[in-house]
Order: C-alpha cells, then sequence, then structure tokens
C-alpha cells in the first residue's frame, strides 16, 4: 500500500491514504480506519490540544547528530502516519507498554549499550510521585505542554536503543579505514510500531540485538562477570619459556590454570607429560602451534588480554552490530585477528584451517561479499602499491629478478604500454606509475595454484601460497592484505561440497601454465570479521591479540577506557 502524508494546517492534518487492495496503513488508529477500495482518500482530522503541542514540538525540534537526525525523522514520521495521537500516555498516565520499556531500557547495560543513552519520561509521570488515589483526588495533571514532550521522548528513546541495539552505537567506517562496513539502521517507524503494539514489550526491544551465536556467548560471559560468577582466571607469571622437564615455581601454577594434578609432591613443580599434554590440547583449542612449550603467545591466550576483559567484550559487542545480521545457511567466515578461516553450514562448522593475513601495514579489511568464482593456475597482478614500495627497488637492482621469477614486466612510454625486458631498461628513469607487472602461473607463483573471488575494490580475495612455513608461526600478519590459505586445495574441496560437477581432483586436473576459471552456480558468502573475544571449543570465552588494534579504539571511544 503507498501511503503519504500532506502538510499541517492550522489545527487540521491532512493525510493521504492509498488504499488499493489492502487495509488502512492507519490501523491503529480507530479516526483512520479505510477499508479496502482503488482510490486514495484524503482524510481532513481535526487535532487536539495534544496532538497539536506533539506536532509543534517535534517541528521545532533540532538534532545534534547525524544519527540523532535519523531518530527523530522516523518519530517524527511516525506521529504524522497516527496523526500526532500520544503514543505512551493515556489520560496524563504512562501506559503499561511504555512502563514495561523504560523497565526494558533501564536493563540495556546488559546487551553492552549505556542505559543513560535512552532518556525517558520517570514512571511516575503524571502523579508527581503520589499514588494513584492521590493523585486523582488532587486532580492535578501535567500539561499539555509536559504530556507532549514526555511522550515525544518516550519514542525518541526507544528509537533510539533500536538503532544502537541493531546497528552499534558507532560508525564502523570511523574507526579505520579498512573497515569497509555500512551500517543498516532498523526503519524508526516501524521499530515504533513493533515496540508499541507488542505482547511482550521486553522480548521487542530485546529483538533488535544480534542473534549470532558469538554476540550471545558474550552477553551471557558479560551477565558473569557483572555477577562475580564468571570463572576467575589462574594467571602464569611471565619468564622464560616452559617446556617438558623443566622445572620451575610457575609449574604449578600451570597446573591449577590448566586442572592437571601432580602424582606427588616432589612433581608439582616439574613440567612432565601430563603438562605437556594438557599445554598441547589448550594450544589446539586457541589456534596456537601445538608445540607443547609455554612461550609468549601460549602466554598470552592463557592470561587473556592486557585490558579489562569486560570492557573489551563490550567492544566485540559492538562489533557484532556491525556485521550482517544474517550470515548465511551456507557461508564462509574469516576472522582475522584469530588467524582462521572456517566453512559454515547450517551453524555447523564444516571445515577449518590457518590462515596468513595482511600485516599492520597492508592490513586485511573487514567487509562482507560473496565467492563467485575460483581461478586455478592465476596470474599475479602486481597491486599499484607493491610495484611502487617493493618492485622498483628491485628493478634497479636486480632486474634479473623478474626474469627468474617468471614475471612479464610492462612499461608505459608517451602513452603507450609494452612489455619489456627488464635487463633493457633504464629503470632510473621510470617512475612507478610508469610500470605495471604479472606473474605467471606456476609453482613458485605468489598466489600458488589457485584464488577464491569475491571481486571488491580492496582487490583482496583468499588464495594459496608457496610460502608454507608461515603457517607455523602463532601470529600469522605477514601478507599484503590478502588471506592465504593453509590448504586451499582441502579448503577447496570443503567449499565445494554443495557443488556436485566439482572436488578438488577435477581442480589440480586444471594445474597447467593456463589461468582457468570456475564459476560457481550458487554464490557463497564470505564475512572477513575483526573479533578479539570468540567462544572457544570448550565453550569458554577465548582473548585474541588486537593484531591491527581496532578494538582498543572501539574501546576508546565508548569510553570503556581507564
Amino acid at each position: 500500500m503507498r501511503k503519504g502524508i500532506g502538510a499541517a494546517l492550522g489545527g487540521f492534518v491532512m493525510v493521504a491514504v492509498g488504499t488499493a487492495g489492502a487495509e488502512a496503513y492507519f490501523a491503529d488508529s480507530e479516526a483512520f480506519q479505510v477499508r479496502g477500495g482503488a482510490a486514495s482518500v484524503i482524510l481532513q482530522v481535526e487535532l487536539g490540544p495534544v496532538e497539536t503541542a506533539i506536532r509543534n514540538q517535534l517541528e521545532s525540534a533540532t538534532a545534534e547528530t547525524e544519527r540523532a537526525q535519523y531518530d527523530l525523522d522516523g518519530v517524527t514520521a511516525y506521529y504524522q502516519a497516527r496523526g500526532y495521537r500520544p503514543a505512551w500516555i493515556e489520560d496524563g498516565l504512562l501506559t503499561d507498554h511504555a512502563l514495561a520499556a523504560i523497565l526494558r531500557l533501564g536493563a540495556s547495560a546488559a546487551d553492552g549499550l549505556d542505559p543513560n543513552a535512552y532518556v525517558t519520561p520517570p514512571a511516575d509521570f503524571g502523579t508527581d510521585g503520589q499514588s494513584l488515589t492521590q493523585w486523582l483526588a488532587a486532580a492535578v495533571a501535567p500539561s499539555v505542554e509536559e504530556i507532549a514532550a514526555a511522550d515525544i521522548r518516550m519514542s525518541l528513546a526507544v528509537a533510539t536503543y533500536a538503532r544502537e541495539a541493531f546497528s552499534g552505537r558507532l560508525d564502523p567506517r570511523s574507526i579505520a579505514h579498512d573497515i569497509d562496513i555500512d551500517p543498516v539502521f532498523p526503519d524508526t517507524a516501524a521499530a515504533l510500531r513493533a515496540v508499541i503494539t507488542a505482547d511482550d514489550v521486553a522480548a521487542a526491544l530485546d529483538a533488535f540485538n544480534p542473534t549470532h551465536a558469538g554476540y550471545i556467548a558474550l552477553r551471557d560471559e558479560l551477565a558473569r562477570i557483572r555477577s562475580g560468577t564468571a570463572e576467575e582466571l589462574v594467571m602464569v607469571p611471565a619468564g622464560p619459556s616452559l617446556r617438558l622437564g623443566d622445572e620451575d615455581e610457575r609449574v604449578e601454577i600451570l597446573r591449577a590454570r590448566l586442572d592437571v594434578p601432580a602424582a606427588d609432591a616432589a612433581s608439582v613443580t616439574v613440567f612432565d607429560e601430563a603438562v605437556d599434554e594438557a599445554v598441547r590440547s589448550f594450544q589446539s583449542v586457541a589456534g596456537l602451534v601445538t608445540d607443547g612449550i609455554v612461550g609468549p603467545n601460549t602466554l598470552t591466550a592463557l592470561n587473556g588480554p592486557d585490558v579489562d576483559p569486560e570492557a573489551e567484550i563490550i567492544a566485540n559487542m559492538e562489533r557484532w552490530r556491525w556485521v550482517p545480521r544474517e550470515f548465511g545457511e551456507y557461508y564462509v567466515n574469516v576472522n582475522i585477528p584469530e588467524f582462521a578461516v572456517r566453512i559454515v553450514d547450517n551453524g555447523t562448522i564444516t571445515h577449518e584451517t590457518r590462515v596468513v593475513v595482511g600485516q599492520r601495514s597492508n592490513r586485511t579489511p573487514m567487509f562482507s561479499d560473496e565467492i563467485e568464482h575460483l581461478i586455478v593456475n592465476p596470474f599475479w597482478y602486481v597491486p599499484a602499491s607493491i610495484v611502487a614500495n617493493e618492485m622498483m627497488p628491485i628493478l634497479r637492482s636486480d632486474p634479473g629478478y623478474f626474469v627468474r621469477n617468471n614475471f612479464d614486466v610492462f612499461a608505459r612510454w608517451n602513452g603507450t604500454v609494452r612489455q619489456v625486458n627488464p635487463y633493457e631498461v633504464d629503470w632510473f628513469q621510470l617512475t612507478a606509475n610508469q610500470v605495471s607487472m604479472r606473474q605467471r602461473p606456476g609453482g613458485g607463483n605468489a598466489l600458488g595454484r589457485i584464488k577464491f573471488m569475491f571481486p571488491n575494490h580492496h582487490a583482496v580475495y583468499l588464495h594459496d601460497t608457496p610460502s608454507k612455513s608461515l603457517f607455523s608461526r602463532d601470529v600469522r600478519a605477514f601478507s599484503h592484505g590478502c588471506v592465504r590459505v593453509q590448504d586451499p586445495f582441502a579448503f577447496a574441496d570443503a567449499l565445494l561440497s554443495r557443488t556436485p560437477d566439482w572436488n578438488a581432483e577435477r581442480l589440480e586436473s586444471l594445474f597447467g601454465n593456463q589461468e582457468r576459471q570456475v564459476d560457481l552456480d550458487n554464490h557463497i558468502p564470505v564475512h572477513l570479521t575483526y573479533f578479539t573475544a570468540v567462544l572457544g571449543e570448550n565453550g569458554e570465552i577465548q582473548f585474541k591479540n588486537d593484531i591491527y588494534g581496532h578494538s582498543a579504539v572501539v574501546r576508546s571511544r565508548l569510553g570503556l577506557e581507564g
């Protein structure tokens, strides 16, 4: 149904209602009931004192930020659609729906939000603190202006909560240039209608929060921390690396942390095989190298972040509000701080492996897209930034490097681009923007044998790599932004599980020196995320290193530092 709002004239409001094939848009207002018919009907409704006050106050209202303006515009549209009737106040008192909403908004700290951001009228509005009997006897009601202001304030509080619970308090793009996420705001008027007409107001408000299992786990952990029921970690002091055969007083603490009892009093401080097995099991669950050595990275994973865990959880809850509401039934997730990629099918992880992500100076961006095709035997088209910062110095000092490593080099003179022999050009006479290059397919190609394409303006994708040794490290931030997959053909085999005509064996049959593209009939959602507090296999929240500093910025911007 088409709806439109006409201009308010004096004490009247002109409302246009398109009624073709449906009941009236204003179904919550008896004054606006219109049923059936194909023509638009113009209703002229006289505004009462309260309605006039609401209209006037909304027309004169201003907002300090773009997001606040979004809320105000939506609230204004909502009141226009209902002829400016109050939504939360009847006979000078707050309705039961209003009181339920005030109670739920007051509990929003449990959502990782700030209750002070949702300014509502006091719960005893209209009674002036008196009992209902005293109020009725005094026959003193709030003024028309007070009722209007309180009703609008209530709507703005609900609208702001709905937006922040759904989309977050911060603009993702303001955190870092490599966070490529446009927040999606809920329809304010629809949100208000949903809450006001709900049988369960608290449930209606709660529904604006993320439903991802990762968010829910963080919310539950936040509640445990605040209630004092969260398990307090036994901290293992810093010191030299611990390994099998060592004897150290810290081993006794390590035993307590990993719940490994000693066989007798003499072995309490001995790093024996039982401790070694427990350490390896912990490292495996934490995504670390399973070498049994308690070095700096394992120690960090054991002790958690060097920040307030409550603040870190809230910062991660904020980032859950940025990602798509639904990841899809079947999707790929790269969580950058975990250095891991997972394939998820109906909520079950069907494949997981290690990845190398972008180094701090060439960060892997956060965004969502769809894998559209795979390329076997890919060319590597060298990005301009790498040509300028890395390849030009090599061209000037060792042009043979490009011959040995199967590069095609192109140079531009007088507007003409042509392939050149690296030995025959004076590279000191050219600038980087006059040079381009690509590496031909083959085993030594920087992209390896396969890449997984989700075309995007970052020129980032998942791919193979000849640099396999990097996967044995705990911290794997070494790429120029793309995501290198440890076993790309096992990953491809799992990825193509819903594509019966293709598997890893068939992909490997395409090996050669010609690019081969394999299109996917059904594109697969891929989400590059940045969560530093995640639910581990053992049900505990694990904290990961904030490798790019995104979490620190979020904590600071939310006022969670110090």
